[in-house]
């Protein structure tokens, strides 16, 4: 799933000093499945079905700003 691979990323991340950007991508969109993915380590969390432009503009935005949006 999803969340093991986020926090094994974060856990090679912490060895190596440098971070990567992720957005969670899920066909679950309540709260629940939100939090998890935040607190897993996802920047942002987008439940499907997404617009193409919203999910432009959110990868967009993470990469300009280098953290969470």
């Amino acid at each position: 799933m999803g969340y093991s691979l986020i926090r094994q990323v974060r856990a090679q991340e912490a060895l190596r000093g440098e971070k990567i950007l992720a957005v969670a991508l899920t066909a679950y969109a309540r709260d629940e499945e939100r939090n998890l993915a935040l607190e897993a380590g996802f920047e942002v969390h987008l439940s499907k079905p997404i617009e193409p432009d919203k999910l432009v503009k959110v990868v967009a935005n993470l990469v300009k700003s280098g953290k969470e949006v």
